[in-house]
C-alpha cells in the first residue's frame, strides 16, 4: 500500500477492504476515457498486488464531477467507461483474470467534495480501486 501513497494515491482500509483513490489527473484528461501514461503507473501497483495475492478480487469504480460532459456522453457513461478502460488494461496489458475484476460507475453521485469549486470538482473526478480479500480462504479459517 506504501507504493500507492508514493505515487500520490490515497489509501484507506475500511470494512475489510483496501480503498485506493487515484486522482483523475493521473489517469484521464477531463471528459475523456483514454488512459494517460501516469495512470499506468498506478496500474503497475494494482497488477503487482493481484499477482502477489491470487485470491483477491478488485472493483474499479469511476467517479465524475457534476458538470455536463461535452458531446453525446453523460457522466454515467463517462464514469463507467473509465472503469472499463482500467479493467481492460488490467486484463489485456497485465493478464489479470477478468473473473477477478469488476467495473462500475458512480457518475457524480458519490462526491467527496463540493462541486461548487474547481478544486472540489477535481477531487470528485477519480478512480477508486477496491481490493477485496480472499473470502473463501477466510471462510476456511473459520471452519478449522
Amino acid at each position: 500500500m506504501r507504493k500507492f501513497k508514493e505515487i500520490g494515491c490515497q489509501v484507506e482500509y475500511s470494512n475489510g477492504r483496501y480503498h485506493i483513490t487515484v486522482p483523475d489527473e493521473f489517469v484521464f484528461e477531463s471528459g475523456s476515457a483514454t488512459m494517460k501514461a501516469k495512470g499506468r503507473e498506478a496500474l503497475n501497483v494494482v497488477a503487482q498486488v493481484m499477482y502477489d495475492n491470487p485470491g483477491v478480487t478488485t472493483a474499479i469504480v469511476g467517479n465524475t464531477d457534476s458538470l455536463p460532459v461535452k458531446g453525446s456522453s453523460d457522466n454515467w457513461s463517462l464514469s463507467t467507461e473509465r472503469a472499463n478502460t482500467v479493467v481492460r488494461a488490467l486484463e489485456y496489458l497485465y493478464n489479470i483474470n477478468p473473473k477477478r475484476l469488476v467495473a462500475a460507475g458512480r457518475s457524480q453521485y458519490n462526491p467527496v467534495s463540493s462541486n461548487d469549486t474547481p478544486e472540489g470538482r477535481a477531487r470528485n473526478r477519480r478512480i477508486e480501486i477496491i481490493i477485496n480479500p480472499y473470502y473463501d480462504r477466510l471462510f476456511e479459517l473459520f471452519l478449522d
